[in-house]
């Protein structure tokens, strides 16, 4: 649902031909390309729509840690399960045919994770621009304006009796300029948007 949903914001702010929206669709058919629980994953959503849960398979063990036993469950796909029925896997079939008759649920999981948090990025990526610059803007009219506590955005019934709380419509808080700070040092982290913080 993320990648749908992200596609269809990129599309529709930036529009189909846009650098934006080509630049997510090489990273997903990058991702999607390169890892195999990717596509597993992706195939999997459609096989428990048209054929029920996957079988599975579950192992417990005994293992020493620190000198303790602990219980370990893992939790396994298998493989000829999700073959033996009329699912078509398309070009995923091949693959799954050479894998282990079983093989481990977590790391599948993992891997779409690291794999989804590379497109999580890819996506900010894509507003970042657009995003820091309107923060960018937004600071210099707070500053201009000289706001340092909360910032308010005020709807009237009428202009001429602005300073009548009985002609307020609608109030609404604004973010400060610490929350716009933060979110500009947010996409820094990530590796979204270069910062200058000396």
């Amino acid at each position: 649902m993320f990648i749908e949903h992200t596609e269809l914001r990129i599309k529709k702010k930036y529009g189909k031909h846009s650098q934006q929206f080509k630049e997510w669709k090489t990273d997903t058919t990058s991702e999607y390309d390169n890892y195999f629980a990717y596509r597993f994953l992706y195939q999997l959503r459609n096989y428990t729509q048209h054929s029920g849960l996957p079988i599975g398979s579950i192992s417990r063990q005994l293992v020493q840690n620190n000198g303790e036993e602990e219980k370990v469950l893992k939790t396994f796909f298998v493989r000829d399960g999700l073959l033996e029925n009329d699912f078509k896997w398309k070009k995923l079939q091949k693959e799954l045919e050479q894998l282990p008759e079983k093989f481990l649920f977590l790391d599948i999981v993992n891997e779409f994770n690291r794999c989804m948090a590379q497109l999580y990025q890819s996506a900010l990526s894509q507003i970042a621009k657009d995003l820091s610059s309107s923060i960018e803007k937004y600071l210099n009219l707070l500053s201009s304006h000289k706001i340092d506590s909360l910032p308010f955005l005020y709807k009237f019934k009428s202009h001429t009796d602005r300073y009548n709380p009985e002609n307020y419509i609608q109030v609404q808080p604004l973010p400060t300029q610490k929350e716009m700070v933060d979110c500009l040092t947010d996409l820094h982290e990530f590796k979204v948007i270069e910062l200058n913080l000396n």
